[in-house]
């Protein structure tokens, strides 16, 4: 009763499959928007380790510039699980190359209790998911020494 049905939207990124109904839903719904930069319909620019509520829970935020320089990821430590957008967590060739800010990410992402990814496109990770990272993380260590 008497809260909206849609109070904030999280962009992991700001590619056109992922904002394109950004205009419709603000139409819509009015809900504060976040992202980490600022573009139309932007209402708060996120800062990587900022923590945010969403519903009953509270998110990290952990930039991850790879997929593209604003990429994010949300973890709740609480539920064990990272929100992933399109950032690439599970990386199975060394034919990589990754900017230093990605490879610090995936880092910290490693070093988290998780359970469960939830990819932008695509079933939810939620097999062997720390050994897939800890495995990804060294993938992209190696294509950075080649």
């Amino acid at each position: 009763m008497g809260k909206k049905k849609v109070e904030k939207v999280v962009l992991t990124h700001g590619h056109y499959d992922h904002v394109s109904l950004l205009p419709a839903i603000k139409d819509e719904f009015g809900p504060e928007v976040y992202a980490f930069h600022s573009f139309d319909g932007v209402s708060h620019a996120l800062r990587d380790g900022q923590t945010l509520k969403l519903a009953e829970r509270w998110f990290e935020v952990i930039h991850t510039p790879g997929h593209t320089s604003d990429s994010i990821c949300l973890y709740c430590e609480q539920d064990a699980v990272l929100f992933s957008g399109d950032t690439s967590l599970i990386i199975t060739t060394t034919d990589v190359s990754y900017q230093d800010g990605f490879i610090s990410a995936l880092e910290r992402i490693a070093r988290k209790n998780i359970t469960a990814i939830y990819p932008g496109h695509g079933d939810p990770i939620n097999f062997r998911v720390k050994q897939s990272i800890y495995a990804s993380l060294d993938n992209v260590r190696k294509g950075k020494i080649s």
